[in-house]
């Protein structure tokens, strides 16, 4: 588990760098599928690696599960993001 969160902790200094965010900013960093979910030996690695980078990354919980966060980014991508009233109705029918 510690070397593949490693090695995901350095796919997102990589983004970080290829974005060219300052030193100072703090990034929020979550995660995303099933296999987080499964147990918390790779999330725990995961953060873990995160605050060991030296790199100004927050580690946040996801929002919404990935099923919801794909029909949010679909309706983002469609050009018809969804306001409050939707996410929570949304959010609501998949929980």
């Amino acid at each position: 588990f510690d070397r593949g969160a490693k090695e995901l902790v350095e796919c997102v200094i990589a983004v970080r760098r290829a974005l060219a965010v300052p030193d100072e900013e703090i990034i929020p960093v979550s995660h995303t599928g099933r296999v987080f979910n499964g147990t918390t030996f790779l999330r725990d690695a995961f953060r873990s690696a995160l605050d060991g980078a030296g790199q100004g990354f927050q580690y946040r919980a996801p929002l919404y599960a990935p099923d919801i966060g794909a029909a949010l980014y679909a309706a983002q991508l469609a050009d018809q993001p969804l306001d409050e009233s939707a996410k929570q109705t949304l959010w609501q029918q998949c929980a």
